[in-house]
């Protein structure tokens, strides 16, 4: 609790720590308030029942009304002024937190997502439902949880000075340890109940998004499968399993706060019955003098109403404290998620300025004994000692089974991954030693399934390189032959692609992507298997856009494919098996050698 505690304290900014104390200290001023206006009130009904001149009792009693009044008048507008600063706070934090949490998310490496704890939908129910536990804390409950221990210390020590002291023995080494016990309970089922229903929920919602996904993005296939039923049905069950885990789960809330507060009862009931017997032993004589009255007043009445005041107001306090209880339980478990993220390290950090960068850049590349196992999978190589150079402007092409780490040597030029031994170059140097940011910008990828993003062709093509001019745009888009089909569109460049390109059709989408690519002239053009997901047509015209591009542009470029029609006019093609290039030569020369290239070849 306490790295919680100092993890939000250190994202606060200034101005929010100091709004946050302000609006607490108000909230402890109205709630230490409080009991003055149960005295008051106290005194109040002593005066009612035991004067019986009117005049006397109007003047009295309007002495002790009005300065509950008072301080009721006060308490109010303080109270709006602490709410309103405290809950825009929380607010503003809640704002920061996620903020900062996207920013850091998006600074980590490729690996960090590989793993299943770091999905899109945990990722997700993160940042829109853990941080908000911690802005009801920040922006509420904190403020509960001070004003309520104020108010309750203040009424302890307003029973002690006022109501017979056995009273105060009593609340002192028997109500209150009891309460105690009582909160004590409440925060341990709740922290081990939120514990076990927040990991549960946490797979709920990810199970319920996942259906909701799958359903929505494949609607066409849903539909003429005929699985609406079925769908529905798998939804309502993640659904029907979520709230039985939030009804035992409130189940628990219920008896826990039901017991704090019977507890409570029964000692306001023990308390009343224990001042009946010390009034008892107090002989009231109504017809004594006044000066004796106004002591039987003082001395009897008042001590035996407050204590029970006090606890009435008491019940409502802690019941108030189980709340904020619950919220803690719910904090701890997800403040340790925000504490990972906030606090995580990338292994390769885009966001860092530090690193090389070589002018001129020539385009070289080269993977010398690389060794690599994937962050998720440790027990797999899936690199072995594999050597590979790429000499600048040539077309280096690599083919071979599925699985057999092509894609995997692409990732590593791009450094979305660090190899576990050996090193990979531009143009002789570490990668590693170059800056994250300008290595990416030197590489163009396009890849099987681009993904476009919601806004217009030409925002999207402008993706590829920041500050792009419409000029740019339209020069990169003929050239990737895409010039013609979005002049044909209404809106032209201004035309929206839809969520990931979805009015655009295969090829059109592949073309935009090649743009995108292409619109920042990269040294090196990365091409992993960007045809073969496309009809005959539509592969005839891409490839010829690919093949215009390699052609006048000399980049160095790495081809991925399967097809080995499309690459039997590269420089060279490397054939890469279980993690290492097996064989490399020209297409002619592959074909004398009889070996991995011309089975692969002859399978096709």
């Amino acid at each position: 609790m306490r790295d919680l505690l100092e993890c939000i304290i250190a994202q606060l900014t200034c101005r929010q720590r100091a709004t946050i104390l302000t609006s607490n200290l108000m909230a402890l001023a109205s709630s230490v308030a409080g009991p003055f206006a149960t005295l008051a009130t106290t005194l109040a009904v002593n005066e009612l029942m035991l004067e019986n001149d009117p005049d006397i009792l109007w003047r009295e009693d309007w002495n002790h009304l009005r300065t509950a009044l008072i301080i009721v008048l006060v308490q109010a507008p303080v109270l709006y002024i602490s709410m309103s600063l405290i809950l825009s706070t929380g607010e503003s934090v809640m704002h920061d937190l996620r903020a900062r949490s996207f920013q850091n998310l998006l600074r980590q490496e490729i690996g960090f997502f590989d793993d299943n704890k770091h999905s899109a939908g945990q990722l997700a129910t993160y940042l829109s439902q853990s941080l908000f536990f911690v802005q009801q804390f920040v922006g509420e409950q904190l403020q509960q949880l001070a004003s309520q221990l104020a108010a309750l210390i203040a009424s302890f020590t307003f029973m002690l000075v006022i109501s017979f002291w056995q009273i105060s023995i009593l609340v002192i080494f028997g109500v209150l340890p009891a309460a105690v016990f009582a909160v004590n309970a409440v925060l341990k089922i709740a922290q081990w109940l939120n514990k076990a229903s927040l990991e549960a929920s946490r797979r709920q919602i990810e199970l319920e998004g996942a259906i909701l996904g799958e359903a929505v993005r494949g609607k066409k296939t849903v539909a003429l499968l005929g699985q609406e039923r079925g769908f529905c049905e798998k939804y309502d069950s993640a659904l029907d399993s979520s709230r039985k885990g939030r009804q035992c789960t409130e189940f628990g809330y219920g008896l826990g706060s039901g017991t704090l507060t019977g507890v409570l009862t029964c000692g306001m009931a023990i308390i009343v019955y224990v001042a009946n017997l010390l009034v008892e032993d107090v002989e009231l004589n109504y017809d004594i003098d006044a000066d004796n009255c106004a002591s039987v007043k003082d001395q009897t009445l008042t001590k035996m109403m407050f204590p029970a005041m006090v606890m009435q107001s008491l019940i409502g306090q802690v019941a108030m404290l189980s709340t904020v209880g619950r919220t803690l339980g719910k904090l701890v478990n997800a403040g340790q998620k925000m504490i990972q993220i906030l606090d995580r390290k990338s292994e390769i950090d885009s966001s860092l300025t530090t690193g090389q960068t070589l002018s001129p850049v020539r385009g070289a590349v080269e993977v010398r004994e690389v060794i690599l196992f994937y962050p998720t999978r440790k027990q797999t190589r899936v690199l072995n000692e594999c050597n590979l150079a790429i000499p600048a402007g040539k077309v280096m092409a690599l083919c071979g089974p599925s699985g057999s780490g092509k894609s995997t040597i692409i990732a590593l030029v791009e450094r979305f991954y660090d190899p576990c031994s050996g090193v990979v170059t531009l143009d002789g140097v570490d990668l590693k030693t170059l800056n994250v940011v300008w290595l990416r910008q030197q590489l163009g990828l396009v890849s099987q399934e681009p993904l476009l993003f919601s806004g217009s062709i030409a925002e999207n093509i402008a993706y590829g390189k920041e500050g792009a001019t419409r000029a740019e745009i339209e020069e990169a888009a003929k050239m990737a032959n895409a010039h013609a089909f979005i002049s044909d569109f209404t809106d032209q460049y201004d035309t929206e692609a839809g969520d990931g390109g979805g009015k655009l059709s295969g090829g059109q989408k592949q073309r935009v992507a090649i743009a995108r690519a292409i619109v920042r002239r990269p040294m090196v053009l990365l091409l992993d298997e960007a045809t073969s997901a496309l009809d005959t047509q539509s592969e005839r015209v891409v490839q010829k856009a690919l093949d215009a591009i390699t052609s006048t542009l000399k980049r160095t470029t790495i081809v991925i494919a399967h097809r080995l029609s499309t690459i039997r006019h590269a420089d060279e093609i490397a054939v890469v098996d279980k993690g290492k290039v097996v064989e490399q030569g020209s297409h002619t020369e592959l074909l004398t050698r009889d070996g991995h290239y011309t089975r692969l070849l002859g399978a096709q």
